[in-house]
């Protein structure tokens, strides 16, 4: 294996080997790599060839890996009370990646191992820079894949989190937006990335929550330019159009979702 990776935060503003060693226990990049191949070895996903960068956020950390001449995206989560999830999100992104949604469906069987406290899923890496919400056809590319990814959640078997499900409420993304959405001129929208937030609320809330936070990523949040707010809600309607009821709704939640963040 080559020298160490880079290490980073993704948005918060620690210092990342401080963060590395308070969230995950490991006393440095060495030790954490370490880590990930004796993990990924002895569950028999697969050897570690090489690992070239770390980034740290929150309770995770994504490594950029190759195993068996293959670039993975390894994320690992410290926290405990998650693992259930994300078994259930596993199956997921693995359900829909079968039904054709662009989604980095996970790798193998085992698709998951846990050590020591901490869990890793295995992710192929997906072609695709971040959503350039300047850009009027990635727009309209991102609105009409959230609205396929909700059509196609409406169908899924399981249901994460399916005992909290009110009436008017689906499964939904969570969190569509710039910083988990791909896109490559051809293809379109290649990737959407990070489920961890699937949960059960209207499709009007999670529709109005993306349009005001499309070209949001990492750091200095502001609102989705009017326009391209209005491209992305139009391009989605074209896919699952919205009926009366669900047009006033969606101005009501794009309202609450504005006064949240104080840009009303």
């Amino acid at each position: 294996m080559a020298g160490d990776p880079t290490i980073s935060m993704l948005w918060e503003r620690d210092e990342p080997l401080a963060a590395l060693a308070d969230r995950f226990g490991f006393a440095g990049v060495g030790e954490a790599v370490g880590w990930l191949r004796e993990t990924l070895r002895t569950a028999g996903i697969g050897q570690v060839e090489q690992c070239d960068r770390l980034v740290l956020s929150a309770s995770n950390l994504l490594a950029v890996i190759t195993v068996d001449g293959r670039r993975y995206v390894a994320k690992c989560c410290a926290d405990p009370s998650r693992l259930a999830r994300l078994r259930e999100i596993d199956s997921l992104v693995s359900w829909l990646g079968a039904e054709g949604l662009p989604v980095a469906a996970r790798h193998g069987d085992p698709r998951r191992a846990e050590r020591e406290g901490i869990s890793v899923g295995l992710a192929p890496m997906v072609g695709g820079d971040l959503l350039d919400v300047g850009d009027p056809e990635q727009v309209v590319a991102a609105g009409r894949a959230l609205a396929e990814l909700h059509v196609a959640l409406t169908a899924y078997p399981l249901g994460v989190g399916a005992d909290q499900h009110l009436p008017g409420e689906q499964l939904v993304h969570g969190d569509f937006r710039s910083a988990n959405v791909l896109y490559a001129r051809g293809p379109g929208i290649t990737c959407v990335l990070d489920f961890d937030d699937v949960c059960y609320r209207s499709r009007t809330a999670d529709l109005a929550q993306a349009a005001v936070l499309l070209g949001t990523r990492y750091h200095a949040w502001r609102p989705t330019e009017v326009g391209a707010r209005t491209r992305f809600l139009a391009a989605y309607s074209e896919v699952a159009p919205l009926g009366s009821e669900e047009r006033a709704a969606l101005d009501r939640d794009i309202t609450a979702v504005l006064g949240h963040f104080g840009w009303t």
